[in-house]
Parts: C-alpha cells; structure tokens; sequence
C-alpha cells in the first residue's frame, strides 16, 4: 500500500499494485493491474490497459486506444486517439469525452 508516482519514461510500462494511489504520466504505453486506490494516466503515447478492483480512474490525453476492466469506482476518459474499450464497470459514474476512435461498452 501507498502512493506510487511514475512519470517520463519513454518506454512500456506495466504495474502491478496491491493497494494506494497510482499517478502515471509522459509514458510509452502501460499496463496496470491494481487492488485499490484511485488511478490517474496522462500523456501516454500509446495504448492504456487498466483492471481495477476498485477505486477512481482518470485517464487523460493517450495517443492510442484505452481498455478497462473495473470493479467499482468513478471512471473519467478524455482525449483518446482510437478506441475506448469498457471489459466491465460494476458501479460507479462513466464520464466520456473527446474520443476519436469507437467507444465500445461491454459490460
């Protein structure tokens, strides 16, 4: 548990995390499987993959497509390039906006 902040790295990254907040910025892409906590993403070049338990997400500004598997908690997405994949949304608010590419809710 705790905070974890990762910012400018030019390459993938992928996280796995129990517990806490989670703020990634100015990435590749990233892979992110997280317990709780909230979980903010900004400026990644390219794709977004996050499966959370529970806890706020926010994702903003991603150069490729955005994929979530969430178990409960509010979930924010502006700015995609291509497609908006939802896997799951147990509960919680989905606020969309300023994505390019298809969005596609499947839960």
């Amino acid at each position: 548990s705790g905070s974890l902040k990762i910012s400018a790295v030019s390459s993938d990254v992928e996280i796995d995390d129990g517990s806490g907040s989670m703020s990634v910025s100015g990435v590749a892409s990233v892979i992110i499987d997280d317990g709780s906590g909230s979980i903010t993403v900004t400026d990644a070049s390219g794709d977004v993959e996050i499966e959370d338990g529970s806890g706020s997400i926010t994702v903003e500004r991603v150069g490729g497509s955005v994929r979530i598997d969430d178990g409960s908690g509010g979930i924010d997405v502006t700015d995609v390039e291509l497609d908006l994949v939802i896997v799951d949304d147990g509960s919680g608010s989905l606020d969309v906006t300023d994505v390019r590419g298809h969005v596609i809710n499947e839960s």
